[in-house]
């Protein structure tokens, strides 16, 4: 059995871990949102037919 400090610690230190990657997705997801935008409007004739297509 672990005692209530360490355990402690883990959920402290899985806590700033959690925060880290998720600023990290939330920038990279940004800039890839801006991607797919930008490629979708340079692509508009191509993106009517692709999207009818495929659902996902």
């Amino acid at each position: 059995m672990c005692s209530v400090e360490e355990g402690g610690r883990e959920v402290r230190e899985v806590r700033v871990v959690g925060e880290g990657v998720a600023g990290s997705l939330e920038s990279r997801l940004f800039l890839l949102g801006r991607m797919v935008v930008w490629t979708m409007l340079r692509n508009l004739p191509t993106v009517g037919s692709m999207s009818s297509g495929e659902t996902e």
